[in-house]
């Protein structure tokens, strides 16, 4: 009887015994490629190609466009960045140009800031009086009194008069007296005032408090 049950048993089983190597394998792993930023450094023609980009209206492809040409070698990134700042065709592309290159920190940044201060695009020597501005250099004195002088950007003289003071260690409130701006009444611009710690309206005659 023992030998029946076992014989059914076995009969029944086998023909639903499973070929385990049948089945499908579990697929292996995959791994996620890295960024392409990780996996190979930045070219020059990947730079030069970027910079073209800086002048773009669109915000999502400037800002990438600057994030790749700060992400290359400076031995890349910094002749591109010279000669954009030098002759590229669109103004916009020249002063984000030397935007990022003053966070390369290479030495040629200096004279080309110096140049920058009688360049003809706003957006250029505000740079360049930035700079001076954290990087104070007495031998730029000169040539800031005298764009004090001329500077007729309202935009551009609070950034002059703040370069002028740090590398002078002059007043922010008595350089802005020389950046009066004369009208039918003459008073002290917006961004003078803002650099002259909050000092208010001035008009010839008038009570500033009026």
């Amino acid at each position: 009887m023992h030998r029946l049950i076992s014989a059914v048993l076995v009969g029944t089983l086998v023909p639903f015994a499973i070929d385990v190597s049948a089945l499908p394998q579990a697929a292996p792993a995959v791994q996620k490629p890295q960024a392409a930023d990780s996996q190979a450094p930045v070219t020059a023609e990947q730079v030069r190609a970027a910079i073209d980009k800086l002048g773009n209206l669109d915000f999502p492809t400037r800002s990438a466009a600057a994030r790749t040409v700060r992400r290359a070698d400076a031995a890349v990134a910094v002749p591109a960045l010279l000669s954009a700042v030098k002759q590229h065709a669109d103004q916009y592309v020249r002063f984000r140009a030397l935007v990022i290159l003053s966070g390369f920190n290479d030495p040629r940044t200096r004279d080309v800031m110096v140049a920058a201060l009688s360049d003809k695009n706003d957006r250029m020597r505000t740079v360049a009086y930035a700079y001076f501005e954290r990087n104070p250099d007495p031998v730029v004195i000169p040539r800031l009194l005298e764009a004090l002088k001329v500077e007729a950007s309202e935009f551009v003289r609070p950034a002059l008069t703040r370069a002028l003071a740090e590398t002078s260690g002059a007043d922010p409130s008595e350089l802005c007296a020389e950046l009066l701006v004369p009208t039918e009444k003459v008073t002290v611009d917006t961004g003078c005032r803002l650099v002259a710690s909050g000092a208010v309206q001035r008009q010839v005659g008038v009570d500033p408090g009026g």
